[in-house]
């Protein structure tokens, strides 16, 4: 990356900055800042670095919480989910207890009707 920043006075004798900032791995990218955002820059390179610093600092700070909020609001979600799944794995206990309990209840029954077939059928046949 290469900066050329030139400062240059006006008629009022303020120093104003002109320059252009080329960016990329060698292949152009070439633009110039605006007049209004050179105007405010500081004359001292150093400066200048520093603002850029205080800039990014404030860009990765507005970034991070707006992931956080977004991890906020993925965890809420996920606590929803997470209740739901607890709540259809009650269900599922329940529903297999049921099951259990109605194949014996079956089981029961058609073994008694088994054996009730078996007696009666001793009873009406002839030894």
């Amino acid at each position: 990356m290469l900066c050329n920043l030139v400062a240059m006075s006006n008629k009022t004798g303020t120093q104003q900055w002109s320059g252009n900032l080329v960016m990329g791995n060698g292949g152009g990218g070439e633009f110039e800042l605006p007049q209004e955002l050179l105007s405010v820059l500081p004359s001292d390179p150093y400066e200048q670095l520093d603002v850029a610093r205080r800039i990014t600092a404030m860009a990765v700070a507005a970034r991070v919480s707006k992931l956080e909020l977004e991890t906020g609001k993925l965890r809420l979600k996920l606590a929803e989910k997470e209740h739901i799944i607890h709540g259809l794995q009650e269900r599922i206990g329940d529903t297999e207890s049921t099951l259990q309990e109605t194949s014996s209840r079956l089981s029961r029954a058609l073994d008694e009707q088994v054996w009730k077939l078996l007696l009666s059928s001793s009873i009406l046949s002839p030894l």
